[in-house]
């Protein structure tokens, strides 16, 4: 399901919505059709949508129970977006933009955010904590996986085209 361009989670929704019963329309059986909805496309919403798989998982299973009693069931959201190309020049773009090329080669902000990942880390449940860090990992999350490996240059990189994405389209939420 193509989300390029949109810039609400409620445009998703419907666009979901309309998908399902273009599903159903097409399969015309009595038997319950199972869904697998994958969204692609580049849109500004991609961290939001990343954000919260779970919020996306269930509203996609709540447009497929409204639609024809039951006859639709969705199994799995994916997530196949990306964010748009960072903004090349802008208000405070070409600034942040400065600011975040030499982060990874500040000391004090290095430390203050491998003091922020303590933190995250201390936080954490139980079972995560405990979990071996040599195991191999099960995200496809390139943030997620520069954190858990306290590999500040890509963390900041990945944060740096976020910050940058949200400059150029004026963080419209």
């Amino acid at each position: 399901m193509d989300v390029d361009g949109l810039t609400s989670r409620a445009e998703v929704g419907d666009r979901m919505r309309a998908a399902l019963e273009q599903a159903l329309t097409n399969e015309e059986s009595d038997r319950m059709l199972v869904c697998r909805v994958v969204l692609e496309g580049t849109t500004p919403l991609h961290g939001a949508l990343q954000a919260d798989p779970q919020a996306l998982s269930h509203d996609a299973r709540a447009h497929a129970l409204g639609l024809g009693g039951g006859l639709a069931w969705v199994e799995k959201v994916e997530l196949a977006t990306q964010s748009p190309p960072a903004p090349t020049t802008g208000e405070g773009v070409d600034e942040a933009r400065a600011l975040l090329a030499g982060a990874a080669d500040d000391p004090a902000l290095v430390a203050s955010l491998l003091e922020s990942l303590e933190e995250m880390r201390r936080r954490q449940p139980a079972e995560l904590a405990a979990a071996d860090p040599d195991a191999p990992l099960v995200t496809d999350d390139p943030l997620l996986r520069a954190l858990i490996a306290r590999d500040t240059q890509a963390l900041i990189s990945g944060l740096s085209e976020i910050v940058l994405a949200r400059l150029g389209d004026g963080d419209k939420r």
